[in-house]
């Protein structure tokens, strides 16, 4: 509308033909938990090291990992490593992965122009006695993701698809536990915001919003960088444990802190 262009869609809320509304007792209520002092940074990862550390991620289980699951593996197991030094004894700590209905689900199902929060999610576990490494953890993110995969394929073509993705998160809801580190990461590699046009040109560079932190949950956000070759994670972590994290030479092996942003 802002560039007088005449094709403008017809947009569906259509998360609720997916994700049947809750009944009014399992409505959300609101958190009495209390927010704690967290740092965001920026850490680049140039194409060159990404190739690096995918290198590195590889196994006999997963040959060729994504970006994705070499990146977030080496993150969780570098802030686990921080967050660790920080606490009288290790906490097991869970990550939940977002995943992009968007992408999975058949326009014949889920219209291209529907609009709305249509995500579901997975987890992995470590115990708080075992350590993260990343060539374990890509293999249980790629076996992970091959579930919901799975279960999306067998239930698209059906009017169970909501109920099966209502039952996969109910599964794993006992995960979220007071004395467990919640790691919830996000990836928004593939999105064509640079290609956005809102009547005024494309952005020149894109960001990511600061999160208020409950309960040592830990936010990481992967964006492509302008180039498109490089990804820039966003990481939004309680203070005390950043003041440890941003020293990891395992982490600044592959990622640049807060580099200058050319324009």
């Amino acid at each position: 509308m802002a560039n007088k262009k005449s094709n403008v869609g017809i947009h569906q809320f259509a998360e609720a033909t997916i994700y049947p509304p809750a009944p009014p007792h399992m409505a959300s209520q609101s958190r009495t938990t209390n927010s704690i002092k967290c740092a965001m940074n920026r850490f680049v990862f140039e194409s060159s090291k990404i190739a690096e550390l995918k290198r590195k991620a590889a196994s006999e289980s997963v040959k060729m990992p994504t970006r994705v699951e070499a990146i977030t593996s080496l993150i969780w197991k570098c802030v686990t490593k921080a967050s660790r030094s920080n606490l009288m004894g290790p906490r097991s700590a869970v990550m939940y992965v977002a995943v992009d209905l968007r992408l999975k689900v058949p326009s014949s199902v889920l219209s291209p122009d529907a609009i709305g929060n249509l995500q579901t999610a997975f987890f992995l576990k470590k115990d708080a006695e075992s350590e993260v490494e990343i060539q374990e953890t890509v293999a249980a993110f790629r076996t992970a993701k091959e579930e919901v995969d799975k279960m999306l394929k067998d239930n698209v073509q059906s009017n169970k698809l909501g109920q099966g993705l209502l039952n996969m998160m109910g599964s794993q809801a006992s995960v979220f536990k007071p004395d467990i580190d919640i790691y919830t990461t996000s990836s928004w590699l593939g999105k064509p915001f640079y290609g956005v046009d809102f009547g005024w040109g494309s952005p020149v560079w894109m960001g990511s919003a600061t999160h208020t932190i409950y309960d040592k949950l830990v936010y990481v956000s992967l964006m492509d960088s302008k180039d498109g070759e490089g990804v820039e994670a966003w990481i939004n972590i309680p203070a005390e444990v950043m003041s440890v994290f941003v020293h990891d030479q395992e982490l600044l092996a592959y990622a640049v802190l807060n580099p200058p942003i050319t324009i």
